[in-house]
């Protein structure tokens, strides 16, 4: 099936090595002819580009960057759709797409209208409820009157988005059950696949003894630490504030305790709030790190954490790095009413939920750190893997385009 993934967010961005390039290689392994078209930041396009090209060369993959504009606001997004736009056209009329696969809710605004014209089939791969996440991440404060007006366009318009599509794809079982309970799914039922963000656990290798020594001996680590470690970005819907609190708690009962975090991201917000939280900065360790790099150094850790603001935007989140901190062997520690966050970490028995961010969630945190540590990394990597795996996520995409690649040979068979 000739088929064209839609992303505004880039290749060349953290997650296009994790959430959009996986998929669109396997895909293509799977005999799909693919087409990306994907929006790039300048700095980053620069740096990887010629890699990534010829990567996608090798894989038989099309890939059409596009030049990511972040100013002005608002105007700035409305001239990448168009570029959008204009490239799928013009990609049709060298070869007419059967089948318009879409990440997230802005592709969907060029998607619709083509699918209406061509009568391609169309994928909304959802990836969360992305209007509510920018408003209750404060990205579009609602006491601005354009963005309050921004913010129920798209409350409208999701309900079209669903009605439109051929198929869906959520990241949980949690955003699902939502989603079938909205008007405008409810008008127009369809499949829904719930794929949740994958790890390659080929990549993410099983932690070991030698592999956490040398990690700890790299990073200037004491071999017999406490590490608690923090994959990934920071701020927004990360609390960062009370993942201190838990070292701090943590240090108060024990002295080896030491905070690494690995993210793309400057440490100066991490050493600010680590004074606020009574962390000493030469208990923290913050690293830029490549994804090559990530496996290599968070072997250090003994625990993850991941604490993540509740909302109702986050009932259809799939923390990337719950995936490969599992994949590695290590355990976590977690709230609740974050998507199915909750339900997995308890179906693999990969660490602790706490009920909330309260201080007495994290003093009792704390208190079941040594619990954490007796937890058998194998056990925890055998038990992720038919969750997280890549292979299966990748398999369970093939298998939506067998059906919508099925529903257009019917279509073509009866006319």
């Amino acid at each position: 099936m000739r088929a064209c993934f839609l992303s505004y967010d880039g290749l060349s961005d953290p997650l296009g090595g994790s959430q959009i390039w996986p998929y669109v290689a396997g895909l293509a392994e799977a005999g799909h002819n693919m087409t990306l078209v994907s929006f790039e930041k300048a700095d980053r396009y620069a740096a990887q580009g010629a890699e990534l090209h010829r990567i996608a060369e090798a894989a038989g993959v099309k890939w059409l960057p596009q030049r990511y504009h972040r100013r002005p606001p608002v105007l700035s997004t409305l001239g990448d759709l168009l570029t959008m736009r204009r490239t799928l056209w013009r990609e049709q009329a060298r070869a007419p797409f059967e089948l318009i696969h879409v990440r997230s809710y802005l592709p969907m605004e060029v998607a619709m209208g083509y699918a209406q014209q061509t009568g391609a089939r169309l994928l909304f791969d959802m990836r969360g409820f992305w209007a509510d996440e920018r408003v209750e991440g404060g990205l579009w404060p609602q006491r601005n009157p354009l963005y309050r007006a921004i913010y129920r366009y798209f409350k409208r318009a999701e309900q079209r988005y669903v009605r439109a599509a051929d198929s869906i794809v959520s990241l949980t079982e949690a955003g699902a059950q939502v989603l079938r309970t909205w008007p405008g799914y409810l008008a127009a039922p369809k499949p829904i696949a719930v794929i949740p963000c994958s790890a390659d656990f080929e990549h993410f290798s099983l932690v070991t003894s030698g592999s956490r020594a040398e990690a700890r001996r790299v990073l200037g680590l004491p071999s017999n630490a406490l590490v608690l470690g923090y994959l990934g970005a920071i701020g927004t819907w990360y609390r960062l504030p009370e993942m201190l609190r838990l070292v701090r708690l943590a240090m108060d009962r024990n002295e080896g305790v030491y905070f690494l975090v690995l993210t793309a991201e400057g440490p100066e917000m991490v050493f600010e709030e680590a004074r606020k939280q009574g962390v000493p900065q030469e208990r923290v360790l913050v690293r830029r790190a490549s994804r090559a790099e990530v496996p290599r150094w968070m072997a250090a850790a003994n625990v993850g954490l991941s604490f993540i603001q509740p909302s109702f935007s986050k009932t259809a989140s799939s923390p990337t790095k719950l995936g490969e901190l599992l994949a590695m062997g290590i355990p976590v520690l977690v709230n609740a009413q974050v998507g199915d966050v909750e339900a997995i970490v308890t179906r693999v028995g990969g660490g602790r939920v706490l009920p909330d961010l309260s201080e007495a969630s994290l003093s009792a945190a704390a208190d079941a750190l040594p619990s954490l540590l007796a937890l058998s990394p194998a056990q925890l990597r055998a038990a992720a893997l038919p969750i997280y795996d890549l292979v299966r996520a990748r398999a369970s995409y093939a298998q939506v385009y067998a059906a919508l690649s099925a529903s257009v040979a019917a279509s073509v068979g009866t006319s």
